[in-house]
């Protein structure tokens, strides 16, 4: 009889684990529903850090796995959007640099200015990367100039009341007009999202490099720019890294096959629109095109799960400032497929992050925004295991996908 009441002790001791295990997986409604914010107070190796931030997560009703391929804007000289090939007008290292000619009309204005449409020619090099420069304002920047800069997330402010500085165009509008190129450069997956706004003054002349005071405005300079992080959206779910960026140099010299997959992705957390009005821009990004649906929910981890994760680094020493906490995707490497991609769920948490719980912060004392300091890192949080990937990927099995848990 005893042993009976042990084996049924027991089994009910496992079932009792397996509904914890089940009860920390959650849908996207029910993460949203917990908690907006985290709000908290730590005390680690002497130094007090002071937690307040929202929780950013997509406003959809599902998470799905999706696999996905690079979009090449320009293909064969022509844009996606259009029939007429571009004129090719030179090269510029490794770019092939072509003429555009239809944007400007496309968004409404006047066609007054030619812009440039740099990219890599596919036979040579598959990197998904283009750059649009219609007279940049970055093309009268030098050793010689300098602006003050001012950085915040969207979600911060009341976009239609942000101006930079003399510019007639609020920050609003300028997203607006972003939304018109993205829809012109990549038809079929125009969906992008601001992830971060530095708002940029007017240039000012210095004396070089290392002089930080700034002198007179440069006179053909007319206003501030809106330098904006852009993020794609697929599904409406933002993409916020690459695995390409993460991967060890020594990685891909061990596989110079992986090479070529990671420099086709690699930079997507770096795209970025540079406004400073309708004929004045820069556009830097590159795109993902949705191959098919993997899955089309898949259940996350318990949102206090990937915050106990992150406080272990943080009463470790590892952390000590939390900017933000973002649900979203990373792109990885697909197993089955040597020429596609996959978007899996993850958080990013931006931070400013030591290797050791000695080492201090050392800001750069020109450097204002804690966001452009050497120690500001982007932690990403397996969003199904609620596990810190490393910063920097030595392991190959890291690079792909990872399993994909169901309901």
């Amino acid at each position: 009889m005893r042993r009976i009441c042990i084996c049924l002790m027991s089994m009910l001791m496992f079932l009792w684990t397996c509904c914890l295990a089940e009860n920390d997986m959650n849908n996207i409604r029910e993460i949203c529903a917990k908690r907006s914010e985290w709000k908290s107070e730590y005390n680690s190796n002497g130094r007090r850090i002071d937690v307040d931030v929202p929780i950013v997560i997509p406003d959809v009703k599902k998470i799905p796995v999706i696999s996905v391929k690079p979009y090449y804007a320009v293909n064969g000289q022509c844009l996606v959007s259009r029939v007429e090939p571009m004129e090719k007008i030179g090269e510029e290292g490794w770019y092939s640099v072509y003429e555009d000619c239809e944007l400007l009309s496309y968004m409404g204005e006047e066609q007054t200015e030619r812009g440039k449409v740099e990219v890599l020619d596919l036979d040579d090099y598959e990197r998904a990367g283009m750059l649009v420069d219609y007279s940049a304002p970055f093309n009268k920047q030098n050793s010689k100039t300098k602006y003050t800069n001012e950085i915040f997330y969207p979600y911060e402010r009341e976009l239609s009341s942000v101006y930079a500085e003399d510019n007639p165009i609020s920050l609003e509008e300028a997203i607006k007009y972003l939304e018109k190129i993205i829809e012109y450069f990549y038809p079929g997956e125009s969906s992008v999202c601001v992830d971060r706004v530095e708002l940029r003054s007017r240039l000012h002349q210095v004396e070089g490099m290392d002089d930080y005071i700034l002198g007179d405005y440069v006179s053909d300079y007319l206003s501030g720019t809106y330098n904006l992080g852009i993020r794609q959206m697929m599904n409406g779910i933002p993409i916020y890294m690459d695995v390409g960026g993460k991967m060890s140099p020594e990685l891909t010299k061990k596989k110079p096959e992986l090479w070529k997959r990671k420099v086709r992705i690699t930079g997507i957390a770096s795209n970025f629109f540079e406004f400073m009005n309708e004929k004045s821009f820069m556009l830097n990004s590159i795109w993902m095109k949705k191959s098919n649906v993997i899955e089309e929910d898949v259940p996350l981890k318990d949102i206090d799960v990937i915050i106990k994760k992150i406080e272990e680094k943080i009463l470790a020493g590892n952390i000590r400032n939390v900017y933000a906490l973002k649900l979203g995707y990373c792109v990885y490497f697909d197993k089955l497929d040597e020429t596609g991609y996959v978007l899996y769920p993850i958080w990013i948490c931006e931070c400013a992050y030591v290797e050791s719980a000695k080492e201090e912060l050392r800001p750069l004392s020109w450097v204002t925004d804690d966001r452009e300091q050497q120690y500001y890192k982007r932690i990403v949080i397996n969003a199904q295991t609620g596990e810190i990937e490393p910063m920097v990927i030595t392991d190959e099995k890291q690079i792909y996908c990872p399993t994909v848990v169901t309901w």
